[in-house]
């Protein structure tokens, strides 16, 4: 074998080892493919790969689902960054206060930085500390402000290292109506709200994601956002990636996003709801 044979050998292995769901099986010509069914029909090993140069490789935008879960992070402590926006102007909000809150201390009675309020850029930032490094930090932070209703950001995995969270739209009590008329609702204050972001494993907002609730009952009125707009009667999240839940009981929900194309499951999370509030979290999908 030549010395140019024998580097090209080892770069396909060092890229098939890389590579999400890749088999490292011997194959002299490396051709596995012609098309992509061809790369799903190889098993389940395979499963969401496309065929790139003859090689089934992961599909990027949901081949992370097929990877293992990262288990271990950094200690701490690291920034967590966070983005407040007013709902109806767009605009960043200043003088929002928001609390880091362990997810066992369910009212926020102990935050972890004490009261940070966001500036006229409408950043917050914490620092967080994660108690082991392998589990990383499981909590939520609870925004308040002036007209606002209260907003609780959870995430659907543990933090395990720095985070850029992108923009949080908070609502006043107007707003909370007028979504509610949009979608055909009345909004009962003795619920909650619930507004998902969700996201593909390139971290870009995922269209084509159903979501599905434990938790929630009749009066409950499920919608997707659609060219901007929330509506009722679609069954599926837009390029935008949002969706969300009014009339909420108040409690725990789990919500758990599936895509619509082939049922695979995207993300799963356990959220806190209160009455008369909104809880908001992304679904990042497994793998990432």
């Amino acid at each position: 074998m030549s010395t140019a044979s024998a580097f090209l050998n080892v770069a396909g292995a060092l890229q098939c080892a890389m590579a999400i769901g890749c088999s490292l099986s011997a194959n002299a010509d490396r051709v596995q493919c012609t098309t992509d069914v061809d790369c799903t029909q190889r098993g389940a090993e395979f499963a969401g790969s496309v065929c790139v140069d003859t090689w089934c490789e992961p599909e990027p935008t949901w081949g992370c689902l097929d990877s293992p879960v990262r288990l271990s992070g950094e200690s701490g402590p690291f920034p967590i960054t966070f983005h407040i926006q007013d709902i109806r102007m767009q605009a960043p909000m200043a003088g929002v206060q928001a609390r880091l809150c362990r997810k066992s201390d369910v009212n926020c009675d102990e935050p972890e930085a004490g009261v940070v309020t966001s500036d006229e850029r409408g950043v917050v930032r914490f620092a967080v500390e994660a108690e082991d490094p392998t589990l990383g930090f499981t909590g939520f932070v609870l925004f308040t402000g002036a007209d606002l209703m209260p907003g609780l950001y959870f995430w659907n995995r543990p933090l395990l290292g720095a985070v850029e969270v992108p923009p949080v739209q908070l609502f006043s009590q107007a707003d909370v109506d007028a979504l509610a008329r949009q979608v055909g609702a009345l909004h009962d204050p003795a619920r909650g709200i619930v507004i998902l972001n969700t996201f593909d494993c390139k971290n870009e907002p995922a269209a084509g994601v159903t979501i599905m609730t434990d938790g929630t009952d009749e009066l409950s009125a499920p919608f997707y956002a659609n060219d901007g707009l929330p509506v009722a009667k679609a069954v599926a999240t837009d390029r935008s990636g949002y969706a969300g839940l009014i009339n909420v009981p108040p409690g725990t929900v789990n919500v758990a996003g599936r895509l619509d194309s082939d049922r695979r499951l995207v993300g799963t999370i356990s959220l806190r709801v209160k009455p008369d509030s909104i809880t908001y979290s992304p679904m990042v999908p497994r793998g990432r």
